[in-house]
């Protein structure tokens, strides 16, 4: 911080820091010293009260401060942040301030996590907000370093999916008992599209065979319209949305009523995995299944391949001669 004067104007400025200056309005160099000197007490002031808050900020305080900082997330993203601060803050104290938490405060958390049954995938989803919301800290200078966040080992898991038989029984059920939710499975299975972005989706995401769906991370993908999911959407309204703003929630819950009503296991993201493997059986490459289902890594997609393996091979076990 300096007080200064240009040589095309007679009054004199104040530099707050390199490239950022303004003029105090006085051409008077005692007048121009009294209110640099001011300038200069508020600056530390300013200074104090924000190393202090620094101090002082609890993963409570950040946590209110970080949500209010995310709006433009979604409802599942701002959830899974709150959720895994607040279960940071139950294990070391939610009054424990930010800038203190270390490797071995991370490592008591998945410690405590892993003692009450939590799964490693879960753990892992936790840490991975709790990462982000400790980077944006660092970001804002409330923390000088993000400590290192180990990721657990998670056991590799391979997709579930509805036999044909299941998706036939599944079809015809829904056709009579619930055309939207009909139409929606069948849009499901036709595009591997998943329930948020089916519940979301709008007519002027549409451009003739082509639908932009926007997904995780608001991250946009164009998916090629086949003839089952042109159908399945029905006749344009207007430009509003295409399955009539059903809540993402309600298609969960009128699909497992159906299952059960059927006795068959699964949820709604079941779907997804089946429209992938069906896909892949029907020799659509990899890449684009990739593509298709908006995976940022091959080796989310590789795993139907494995998924098709197994069905192949509980399919020949009925072969009989």
């Amino acid at each position: 911080m300096r007080l200064f004067k240009r040589p095309d104007s007679p009054c004199w400025y104040v530099e707050i820091r390199r490239g950022k200056s303004y003029s105090l309005r006085t051409d008077d160099e005692s007048e121009a010293k009294l209110i640099f000197i001011e300038i200069q007490k508020e600056h530390l002031r300013e200074q104090i009260r924000i190393l202090e808050e620094q101090k002082s900020l609890s993963i409570e305080k950040w946590k209110e401060r970080y949500l209010k900082g995310r709006s433009d997330k979604s409802e599942n993203t701002t959830r899974a942040d709150e959720l895994a601060l607040r279960s940071l803050g139950d294990v070391i104290g939610k009054n424990f301030p930010i800038k203190h938490i270390t490797t071995n405060h991370i490592e008591q958390f998945i410690s405590v996590c892993a003692t009450r049954g939590v799964k490693p995938r879960a753990i892992n989803a936790y840490l991975r907000h709790i990462k982000a919301a400790l980077n944006e800290a660092k970001r804002q200078d409330h923390i000088e370093a993000v400590p290192r966040i180990r990721m657990l080992r998670e056991p590799k898991r391979l997709p579930a999916v509805f036999t044909k038989e299941e998706t036939d029984k599944i079809l015809s059920y829904l056709e009579g008992a619930d055309p939207l939710l009909y139409r929606i499975v069948k849009f499901a299975l036709w595009t591997g599209a998943r329930r948020e972005e089916i519940s979301r989706l709008k007519w002027t995401q549409v451009s003739s065979e082509w639908c932009h769906i926007i997904g995780k991370g608001d991250k946009e993908r164009k998916v090629y319209l086949l003839e089952g999911a042109i159908q399945a959407m029905g006749e344009n309204n207007g430009g509003g949305k295409i399955f009539g703003g059903i809540h993402k929630d309600t298609i969960s819950h009128r699909f497992k009523a159906a299952l059960n009503k059927l006795g068959i296991e699964g949820n709604f993201h079941k779907l997804r995995h089946t429209s992938a493997t069906y896909m892949l059986e029907s020799g659509i490459p990899m890449r684009v299944i990739q593509s298709v289902l908006g995976h940022e890594s091959m080796s989310t997609t590789e795993l139907y391949a494995e998924v098709q393996g197994e069905m192949i091979q509980r399919e020949m076990k009925k072969f009989k001669i």
